[in-house]
This record gives C-alpha cells, sequence and structure tokens, in this order.
C-alpha cells in the first residue's frame, strides 16, 4: 500500500491552518449551539443572548457574527467561562463607570474620550462604521446633498470644491460621497479647520476606508469651536502621514499636512483633499471597523459649518431657498490673518 506523503502533509497543514485561525474551541461550540442554518456563522435573528452583546461582538457591523470575531471575543475571556456571562458582567462594570464618568464628562476634545462600540447611543453606527450600509440608510445618518453653495473671497484664490458632499460618489462604487472634495496643487498645506485633538491616523491599508488613504480626525469640543455640539474632521489623501502623534492638539490654522492623492485617486484623480465632518451630542467615541463613529452622531455638509448658525441638519438645509443657500467661508491668507477677524472656523486651506 503506497502512503500519499503529499496529501497527509497537506492535510495537517489544512488542520494546522484552521487550528491557528479559530484557535478557541468555544467559538466554534457556540456557533454550533446557534447557527441554525449551518452556514457557519451566527445572525442576529439565530443569537440567543442579549442583543446589546451582539452589537459589540459584531465589529464589522455586518449583521453575522463570525468565527474570527469571536475567537477575537473569546482572546479576552478566562478559559472557564462563557462568552455571554464574561461579556454581561463586563457591561456592568463598564456602565457603572461610564456613568460616574458622564456625571463629570469632559470638556476637552482627545483620546480619552473613546470608549467601547457597545457604549455608543444614537441610530446611525452602521452607516459610520460599515461599508455596507445603504444610500437610504446613509441618507438618515445626514449623508445627502444639502444645495448650499459656498461663497469664497472674489479677490483671492481659494481651492474650491468640486465633488459635492451626499452626490454619487465619482469612485467605481454605487455609494454617497462621505465628504467635500478640494483640489488643490501636490504638497499644499492642508490646516486644521479650528482647534482640536488629533485622535485617528490610518494609512487606508488595515481595513476601514482604504480609499481614503494617509487619513487624520481631529475632535473639537464646544470650547474649542463656540458650537453647542462636539465636532470631528477627517482629511485624508495625505501625500505623507501626517507625523503628529494621537493627543496632539492642534490650533486653528496649524500645518496637519501635504495634500496628495494617496488611497484609491491614484492617477484617476489630481491630488486633492477628501474632507468629512461629523456632529455629535456627546465627547464619546469609538473606533468600529478601523473607523471613527461619534456617539450619537451625524454627517453634516462641511459647508453648513460656516452658516456659524443652527440648525446644520442636511434634512434642514435642503429645504433652504435664495440666498438663504449661499454661505460665505471665513478663510486665513497666507501670512494667516484671518478672515472674518474673530472666526473660529476657516477653510482648510490658506487663500492667497
Amino acid at each position: 500500500m503506497r502512503v500519499n506523503l503529499h496529501a497527509i502533509a497537506a492535510g495537517m497543514l489544512g488542520l494546522l491552518t484552521v487550528t491557528a485561525l479559530h484557535a478557541d474551541p468555544r467559538s466554534e461550540t457556540l456557533i454550533q449551539n446557534m447557527d441554525k442554518d449551518s452556514d457557519g456563522k451566527v445572525s442576529r435573528s439565530e443569537w440567543t443572548g442579549p442583543p446589546r452583546l451582539f452589537r459589540m461582538l459584531d465589529t464589522d457591523q455586518d449583521g453575522f457574527l463570525t468565527l474570527t470575531e469571536l475567537d477575537q471575543a473569546h482572546a479576552r475571556v478566562p478559559a472557564d467561562q462563557s462568552l455571554i456571562a464574561h461579556l454581561k458582567a463586563e457591561r456592568a462594570e463598564r456602565a457603572e463607570k461610564a456613568g460616574s464618568t458622564a456625571a463629570a464628562a469632559s470638556t476637552d476634545a482627545g483620546p480619552g474620550n473613546q470608549v467601547p462600540p457597545f457604549q455608543l447611543k444614537g441610530p446611525h453606527k452602521r452607516a459610520f462604521a460599515s461599508g455596507k450600509a445603504g444610500k437610504e440608510e446613509m441618507r438618515a445618518a445626514g449623508l445627502d446633498e444639502s444645495g448650499l453653495l459656498p461663497i469664497y473671497p472674489e479677490d483671492l484664490r481659494c481651492y474650491k470644491i468640486d465633488h459635492v458632499f451626499g452626490e454619487k460618489w465619482k469612485g467605481p462604487a454605487d455609494t454617497l460621497h462621505s465628504g467635500a472634495d478640494i483640489p488643490a496643487p501636490h504638497a499644499e498645506p492642508i490646516v486644521a479647520m479650528a482647534d482640536g485633538v488629533l485622535i485617528y491616523k490610518s494609512d487606508g491599508q488595515e481595513g476601514g476606508r482604504q480609499s481614503r488613504g494617509n487619513t487624520v480626525v481631529l475632535q473639537h469640543s464646544p470650547t474649542d469651536t463656540g458650537f453647542p455640539f462636539w465636532l470631528y474632521t477627517l482629511y485624508s489623501h495625505f501625500d505623507k502621514m501626517p507625523e503628529a502623534a494621537i493627543g496632539t492638539r492642534f490650533q486653528m490654522g496649524q500645518y496637519l499636512g501635504p495634500n496628495g492623492r494617496s488611497g484609491v485617486p491614484g492617477a484617476r484623480r489630481e491630488p486633492h483633499l477628501h474632507l468629512t465632518v461629523y456632529l455629535a451630542k456627546s465627547p464619546f467615541f469609538s473606533v468600529m471597523n478601523n473607523v471613527i463613529v461619534p456617539d450619537d452622531g451625524e454627517f453634516v455638509d462641511p459647508v453648513a459649518l460656516f452658516r456659524g448658525k443652527l440648525p446644520m441638519a442636511t434634512a434642514t438645509m435642503k429645504l433652504l431657498t435664495g440666498d438663504d443657500r449661499r454661505v460665505t467661508v471665513s478663510y486665513a491668507a497666507k501670512d494667516g490673518a484671518v478672515f472674518p477677524k474673530g472666526s473660529r472656523l476657516i477653510w482648510p486651506f490658506r487663500c492667497s
């Protein structure tokens, strides 16, 4: 009888690979107990544990729990405990801490405001965290054309929007454009729109929005901007990743990094800044699927910020008519002077 050593070796390699990918047998047991349709994963309807725990475990927000997601959760659960029992206890402990923290919520922006995903409130988490959200779901989160018309200074050169927030994305996917694109020369300095703190950096290579390339996000507190909400400004496609570390505080107009074309645009698009803006009711945020998700947040047209008054919700902006749609942007000149004087929010490129 001839023994096929290659087949045996391949089988052993496959077994080792499966073991390496799914190191915790508790994950397989959990799926076997709940997977009614035998597709190798657990859907929301199949899940028999607390709904909040499902949302916490579903890190990519696709509505299913996979072996990989369960292994990630089991990695911090003692071997003699069940996942659900452990997470219930952990959630209760964190909820108690969160309650005391919320009572004296931070008034400053920064990475200290990051919380676990399951503590986030609001209906729009999936629209932020999942690339699979539908257009209607995205529009409900504020991602829609507002109809606002930015007005730039007539006697200066300001780089202008050419791909509008909320319109159909001009890239390969059938989705909505989550920000405003502003073409500008290669290496043109991108500046902080307001005082704030760097809370996120990504080169787009590890999950998240690979189309964005080199990306940073600043969080701005109400004391930074004068607005009665927390503001997030996302800047992407830098030519080089900004060197500042997470937690660095920036002043309005301070240099962030060089404009570029990193990410999906490549040779199909000139260098430009992709600018996305979020508003939120609280300082808390999380990182889900390598994307910043604000607590009870919504998307807003960056142009709406320059109205300087509430409301700024996209649905309300769509109802404006005539001159009410015209919004004059505030800006910094090349010498750093801000116009109008006293503005606490400026265009992300200096005007010359």
